[in-house]
């Protein structure tokens, strides 16, 4: 019952990203800076021409870097950049949504706190799915994706994987490389102290005086008194009544 009133949380979910992703594609009109490139648009899109065609560009730093979303837009068979870019972004802005969602309801809150969650990665300006078809030469969605599933690792204890997403999202956004000591310190934290904590009181249950501990906790002193005085009370009356009868 449980796995599936999850799947169709999440199945509701992404029924809400699809209605989003109709909308925006529908409604919302390109930039028309930059011959609707915008401003570092320009750049992710002569690597795009230079990963595609071989053209002979120079894009300048850090744009240079940032090489992930132009290398799967042009992995893509499609011919015209800016429908290639959007495609990219439109996908990871999904995924990323859905993510975000599946955060939220992996720490056991309440459906609206989950859906308000989804609801602010959708409607925001910045958020990927929004802002994509109005700026589709960009490169964020996909590391904001790889960043929410390192963060869904994290809390599962998978730091493992959780830095591998920050590993592969440098090639996105080179800022990917600075949140390492976060995480690192937080897997520290956890090792040095949450998971040692937890062994210990994992050993102790198993002791004989902890179990003691526990039982003379739990235990109501005062009822024990009580059913104890009755039982000796009636006792030495019928012990009175066998003697005297």
């Amino acid at each position: 019952m449980k796995k599936l009133r999850s799947l169709f949380s999440h199945l509701f979910a992404f029924f809400v990203i699809a209605v989003a992703l109709v909308f925006y594609i529908n409604f919302q009109p390109q930039i028309r800076a930059g011959g609707g490139l915008g401003w570092d648009g320009i750049e992710y899109y002569k690597l795009y021409e230079k990963i595609k065609f071989g053209h002979e560009v120079r894009a300048s730093f850090p744009f240079c870097n940032r090489i992930g979303t132009p290398l799967l837009a042009a992995a893509l068979p499609v011919g015209d950049g800016f429908k290639a870019f959007k495609y990219v972004n439109l996908i990871f802005g999904c995924l990323f949504s859905l993510t975000v969602y599946t955060i939220v309801k992996a720490n056991r809150m309440s459906f609206l706190l989950a859906f308000f969650a989804l609801f602010l990665s959708l409607a925001c300006f910045f958020a990927p799915l929004r802002f994509t078809p109005f700026y589709p030469v960009y490169t964020d969605p996909p590391f904001m994706f790889l960043l929410a599933l390192a963060v869904l690792f994290t809390l599962k204890n998978r730091f493992a994987l959780a830095f591998f997403c920050l590993l592969a999202g440098y090639v996105f956004r080179e800022i990917s490389f600075y949140l390492f000591p976060l995480f690192f310190a937080y897997a520290i934290i956890y090792y040095r102290f949450v998971k040692k904590k937890s062994s210990v009181n994992s050993s102790l249950s198993t002791s004989p005086y902890y179990r003691h501990v526990s039982f003379t906790r739990n235990v109501n002193f005062k009822s024990v008194f009580n059913l104890s005085h009755t039982m000796f009370r009636l006792s030495n009356k019928n012990s009175s009544l066998l003697v005297y009868a």
